[in-house]
């Protein structure tokens, strides 16, 4: 395409603010574009494929030389061994540096010379900077916006007390993410010397009022000293992985998070897997729709997830989590509870005691809606209803008052104590299969047959514990 020189002047005398830039990325001639081109500023963003010799010739090249135009930088393994080596010199423009190795076997590092005073987003994956003891990288940058390292090795390479000092030197943070090495550590491991001093550092509080985004991935002891030192009321994504089965109260955590007010939503599920799954555990997930809690689960704004094997430990775990987040869900209106298991266990099915259950029900004070799946129907029954023992207390569940199925499941009168019980207290509870699709408002009866039994009951003078519906669906 041609452009007139009058108009071509124009427009690279408005450069800055058309925001035009040279990029980049594969199979480019890096070489002929700096050589030819007006000093615009440069985009190198090599993230998604391997570079060719070819394209590693011109990153250098930029690198080295022009290195006070690069605005963005992406890189990965095994390229970037090689590329890091010239980058201990001073980036001016640099806005954006993203780093990344997918092999654990790399540990390249930026040289202790490298500086960025304007980068504003950072992103380390498994580069040998988030290994390196105090990361000394943070040391010299304060206005990120977004900040995420993954991979770190071990808490004793970023203590607590240093994290949230360099975290309360940046008060443009808008998004966070801490993730750890998934390999096993101990977090009492005595510290490298190098680190001593900086583990030594008195506490201090972070206060993060411009963040909206949290990931961590880790153990719940560093997650609970971390969120007892930083504050951000406005978050409005919130992802939790742990490494292991939270054992320990959670009250820093149930602090953070109800001084987060937008994480409040009106839908919640829990997912518990079979023993004989691939990573058995729990899945948390809190939304403002049923779609992001059942068919997009990864998209949803609030996120939980640890492993664990045994349903009766995940209950207990899953009602110490509920008991931390029982400010948030008090306001939860409609509950999913689901157990998934595609293959056969052998053995006995673990006893859950009833406490377990109640404790992990308590905090839904707000819920109207409970939806069960065959297994969770058939499980939780006996908490709710046991034969040899009363119903559940009114406390639990207290505004309950449906109980729904997906198509596939069937309540088989497993429920109808509970109901019956609820009912002479004043606090009748219907049955109704949910809606295949969750635009869908309507509902129907969970029995088909319901008003035949209905009427014929009627007749004989007893009453029906599921009242008959004008519409299809839940």
């Amino acid at each position: 395409m041609h452009t007139c020189r009058r108009w071509r002047y124009i427009i690279l005398e408005s450069s800055s603010s058309l925001q035009l830039h040279l990029y980049f990325t594969h199979d480019k001639p890096i070489d002929e574009m700096l050589k030819y081109s007006p000093p615009l500023p440069l985009f190198i963003d090599y993230g998604k494929a391997q570079m060719s010799t070819k394209d590693e010739e011109g990153v250098l090249l930029a690198l080295q030389h022009h290195h006070d135009r690069v605005r963005l930088i992406n890189l990965h393994e095994p390229a970037l061994q090689k590329l890091v080596m010239v980058m201990g010199k001073p980036f001016p423009m640099l806005e954006k540096l993203r780093l990344i190795s997918l092999d654990p076997w790399y540990c390249s590092r930026l040289p202790e010379t490298f500086t960025a005073q304007r980068l504003r987003h950072l992103a380390l994956i498994q580069v040998g900077d988030v290994s390196t003891p105090g990361l000394p990288l943070l040391a010299s940058i304060t206005g990120l916006v977004t900040l995420s390292l993954r991979g770190i090795s071990s808490p004793t390479d970023l203590p607590v007390n240093y994290l949230v000092s360099r975290l309360s030197l940046m008060p443009l943070l808008e998004h966070l993410c801490i993730e750890f090495d998934s390999e096993p550590f101990e977090l009492q491991s005595s510290p490298p010397g190098n680190v001593k001093n900086l583990a030594a550092l008195q506490p201090q509080m972070a206060q993060l009022s411009k963040s909206d985004g949290f990931i961590f991935g880790g153990r719940c002891r560093y997650l609970e000293r971390l969120v007892s030192c930083i504050r951000a009321p406005l978050l409005t994504t919130f992802t939790l992985s742990l490494f292991t089965r939270p054992s320990i109260p959670l009250p820093h955590l149930s602090e953070f998070l109800t001084a987060a007010e937008e994480l409040r939503y009106p839908v919640c599920s829990f997912t518990f897997s079979g023993p004989t799954e691939e990573n058995p555990g729990v899945s948390i997930v809190i939304a403002g729709s049923e779609e992001f809690a059942d068919q997009s689960p990864e998209e949803a704004p609030f996120r939980i997830r640890f492993p664990c094997t045994r349903l009766d430990t995940q209950v207990a775990c899953a009602a110490r989590i509920s008991t931390a987040l029982a400010p948030m869900l008090s306001s939860v209106e409609r509950l999913h509870l689901e157990y998934y298991a595609t293959r056969w266990h052998k053995g006995l099915p673990p006893v859950i005691p009833r406490e377990a259950w109640f404790e992990h029900l308590r905090p839904f004070s707000d819920v109207q809606k409970l939806q069960l799946d065959t297994a969770m129907i058939r499980k939780l029954s006996f908490a709710l209803c046991p034969e040899d023992g009363p119903p559940a207390p009114e406390g639990i569940l207290p505004k309950l008052s449906k109980l729904l199925r997906p198509h596939h499941a069937r309540f088989e009168g497993m429920l109808d104590p509970f109901i019956a019980a609820r009912q002479a207290a004043g606090q009748p509870i219907c049955k109704r299969r949910s809606a295949p699709t969750s635009d869908s408002e309507s509902e129907d009866d969970d029995d088909p047959w319901s008003w035949l039994a209905s009427r014929l009951a009627d007749e004989e003078g007893e009453g029906s514990t599921e009242p008959d519906s004008d519409s299809d669906f839940e």
